[in-house]
């Protein structure tokens, strides 16, 4: 089965599905088992917002999602930042033993998503904002094959605990339309990908707004996909409820003018876009140990 070529409504539960059946038993870096597979792909093409990827398989608190994804880009590495937006899921990851252990300032993750997205380097003093340089090229010269931002640093990875699961975001540029390929190392299927399967596709309607394109594909690459086996009940559960349409995402009519990234970054999630026809599953809590 090809799940990219479903309809999009389909996707995510069928991915859920094929991990949960044909996933090989893996032990992994938390000394615990999963059920793995290696490389699936999601597909989303953008119509006016309609079938955007907020999955309503269980309810997701949406702007808070916005608010990581917004953190991320501001170039924020702190526990405080995060807490901004109501975002709690990262604070495992900077304990005092994690702080001392990878000598890091308190509240500190380390050059984790928003270092290497607005200060990547590799040990040298100069740094590379990839974010403002992948919208200048787009802007320059649409047709380039080098819009691209690279989220995996091997010198920084083995000074954090929380690697990035993402590790490219690759556009792509064609007449007027902008697309967006997201490569992630490691899927925690049922918990972190819809989280970010979202947050990319809003990236990509913000990135399109800010370039004067339009929005087109959100293609997700998924390397090692998996189950842990502490969420197999939850993702039985999962399995058994009703597929249900995509929701309506679009961004706030004040956007409409903005030709710079980064004036979304001050504003607060519910300033920037609108969900409609959201009908989801109510929530469920899924154990996350995803490293």
């Amino acid at each position: 089965m090809i799940i990219e070529a479903l309809p999009p409504e389909q996707q995510y539960p069928a991915l859920l599905t094929d991990v949960y059946n044909n996933g090989a038993k893996k032990q992994n870096i938390q000394e615990t088992e999963d059920r793995a597979v290696f490389v699936r792909t999601l597909r989303f093409k953008s119509r006016d917002g309609y079938d955007f990827p907020l999955t309503p398989i269980r309810r997701l608190p949406y702007y808070r999602a916005a608010g990581e994804l917004l953190w991320m880009l501001r170039g924020d590495t702190t526990l405080a930042g995060l807490h901004d937006y109501g975002v709690r899921w990262w604070d495992n990851y900077a304990t005092p033993e994690i702080q001392a252990r990878y000598n890091l300032p308190e509240g500190d993750l380390g050059r984790v998503y928003g270092a290497q997205i607005r200060r990547f380097n590799a040990g040298s003093s100069e740094s590379i904002d990839q974010l403002l340089v992948v919208q200048q090229s787009l802007k320059e010269h649409p047709e380039w094959r080098r819009h691209l931002i690279t989220l995996w640093n091997p010198l920084d990875a083995t000074h954090v605990y929380y690697a990035p699961c993402l590790t490219e975001l690759k556009f792509f540029s064609a007449g007027n339309k902008l697309s967006l390929a997201v490569t992630q190392r490691s899927a925690d299927v049922p918990g972190g990908v819809p989280f970010d399967t979202f947050e990319m596709g809003l990236f990509l309607l913000m990135m399109a707004q800010a370039t004067h394109l339009q929005a087109d594909e959100l293609v997700h690459i998924l390397e090692d996909t998996h189950i842990y086996n502490e969420q197999l009940t939850q993702v039985e559960t999962l399995m058994t409820r009703e597929i249900r349409p995509l929701p309506r995402v679009q961004l706030q009519p004040s956007t409409v003018e903005f030709t710079d990234i980064r004036q979304f970054l001050d504003l607060k999630p519910e300033e920037i876009f609108t969900v409609e026809n959201y009908n989801p599953h109510p929530t469920l809590r899924i154990p996350v140990s995803s490293r």
